[in-house]
């Protein structure tokens, strides 16, 4: 009862006679085959530990019997159906040593034994068992499947003119079988161009091999940097998601090919591109990109001023998992799209949780920068300064015009704190480091400008006047919020120092053009 119902593939009902055999008639020569009757049951339910535990019993309690040497096989053969191949390679063995004339009774152990070897790269022991098992018949696989395997140990070798020997006598021996099919395929990968997989695929397009032919085709696309056409061919594959395994290697090759997409059009600055990638993509799940590809991406949204799309893809990435040169590229321009988003709170987080990302000291430099920045804006200017005088004070990673900014940002500190002495000494360093460099000009006449500040709030117009004059001379002009504001102060410098012509003159251009409240 048990085994018709198996039979007719009713396996709880085969289980519970089993059950009913081993637990009420505990003698005999039924009991050797029930449990492995059993075992096997339970390897079709899914019940591996259950199924092992009645293998083994068999093997244990009737180690003489039959169903020894079957209960072995069904245990390599759960094994090799997990990829565990050198635990059914052991199981194999044992049975060829104790019973050598097991294949006669169950042939399908020689290609068993054949296939795990050749999954363990054990070639000549894989060929020859596809040869024991040709010659003798009775196979799960056709003798077409078997030479074309035999074909695949050479292959795999770099015995390439053995390889297609065995290739061309598989499609002789059954031209319409499975076997003929991947040896045509196989033989397609010794022809330089595309036309030998796409007439496999077109012989073969309602099957697995028609499939496997476009995977093939795309690699090759893909190996000829011709990402877009080895993309559109992928799509094809993908969307047959009822072969796994070929839709897991087809996922993993898209990526592959997007990456390589991606960093291409990035290159080139063709954003759009990169973005329109990024939405395709989507299918076969982004997520198993590169890191490093995931950031361009983030950062063509950031070019194109898209800035939650830009977040959106910032966050998927884990700055550890990135290279150490793209790190601090990662924090900044993060921070930066938060800011430009309105979420201050998470761009200062960002910042002040950084320091445990490692990264290049530069980058770490410009993060205190930044932070530095974002502390001020917010007012709290005791913890700025401590920022930029850490950074001052650092070794030097920075330019001198970075270095210059933060000098500046100093001397404005001290200024607004009344210590005009600090400030001075604060601006002078930012002026000689500005004056090194061409591209200083617009800190330089900041500078400038806010050192005849510091001297005009201690009273000394002179050289406010001379400090102004500079700063206006290089080009501080009607665009700057203060403009007015520092006019106004040169005014009143010179009217302080008796020059009451040009102060007239500058009082009546703030009247007629300037803040109407000064």
């Amino acid at each position: 009862m048990a085994q018709a119902n198996a039979y007719m593939g009713r396996d709880y009902e085969a289980l519970g006679y089993l059950n009913t055999v081993i637990s009420r008639f505990r003698e005999g020569d039924h009991l050797s085959p029930a449990y492995l009757d059993r075992g096997k049951v339970h390897l079709r339910l899914n019940q591996p530990d259950r199924a092992i535990e009645d293998l083994q019993t068999v093997m244990s309690r009737f180690p003489q019997s039959p169903a020894a040497g079957d209960a072995r096989y069904e245990i390599a053969k759960y094994f090799f159906s997990v990829g565990v191949y050198d635990e059914a390679e052991r199981r194999l063995q044992e049975i060829g040593d104790k019973q050598p004339e097991f294949y006669l009774r169950n042939p399908e152990y020689l290609s068993l034994v054949a296939r795990t070897a050749l999954y363990q790269k054990d070639y000549r022991r894989a060929r020859e068992f596809f040869f024991r098992a040709l010659n003798l018949g009775q196979q799960p696989e056709t003798g077409d499947m078997l030479l074309s395997r035999i074909g695949d140990t050479y292959q795999q070798q770099g015995q390439e003119r053995e390889a297609e020997k065995f290739y061309r006598m598989a499609m002789e021996y059954d031209p319409e079988g499975e076997g003929a099919a991947i040896a045509e395929l196989r033989l397609a990968n010794y022809s330089p161009g595309v036309t030998a997989f796409e007439a496999v695929h077109r012989e073969h397009a309602d099957s697995p091999i028609g499939d496997l032919a476009l995977l093939n085709l795309a690699t090759r696309f893909y190996e000829q940097k011709k990402y877009a056409m080895a993309m559109d061919t992928l799509r094809k594959v993908m969307e047959k998601p009822n072969h796994p395994d070929l839709f897991g290697k087809a996922r993993d090759l898209y990526s592959r090919v997007v990456e390589e997409e991606v960093k291409k059009v990035y290159r080139d600055l063709e954003y759009e591109k990169v973005v329109t990638l990024h939405r395709s993509w989507k299918l076969p799940a982004a997520s198993r990109l590169d890191p490093e590809v995931c950031l361009m991406v983030a950062q063509a949204y950031r070019h194109l001023h898209q800035w939650p799309e830009a977040i959106g893809m910032f966050e998927t990435i884990n700055p550890d998992d990135l290279s150490l040169a793209s790190r601090g590229a990662y924090v900044l321009d993060l921070t930066d799209t938060y800011l430009r988003e309105g979420k201050r709170e998470k761009g200062e987080h960002l910042l002040e949780t950084a320091e445990r990302v490692k990264m290049h000291h530069e980058d770490r430099q410009k993060i205190t920068v930044m932070l530095a920045d974002l502390k001020r804006e917010k007012g709290d200017l005791n913890k700025a300064y401590e920022l930029y005088d850490a950074l001052v004070r650092a070794e030097k990673k920075l330019s001198d015009i970075e270095i210059a900014g933060a000098y500046l940002a100093m001397g404005e500190i001290s200024n607004l704190e009344r210590r005009y002495e600090k400030a001075r000494e604060n601006l002078s360093k930012s002026i000689a480091l500005a004056e090194k460099d061409k591209k200083g000009r617009e800190i330089l006449r900041s500078a400038l400008m806010e050192m005849g500040n510091a001297y005009y709030r201690e009273g000394d117009h002179s050289q406010a006047i001379r400090a102004f004059q500079k700063g206006f001379d290089l080009g501080y002009g009607h665009e700057e919020p203060d403009y007015w504001e520092l006019t106004y102060r040169l005014a009143m410098s010179f009217q302080k120092t008796g020059n009451n012509g040009a102060a007239e003159g500058l009082f009546n251009a703030i009247s007629e053009e300037g803040d109407p409240m000064l």
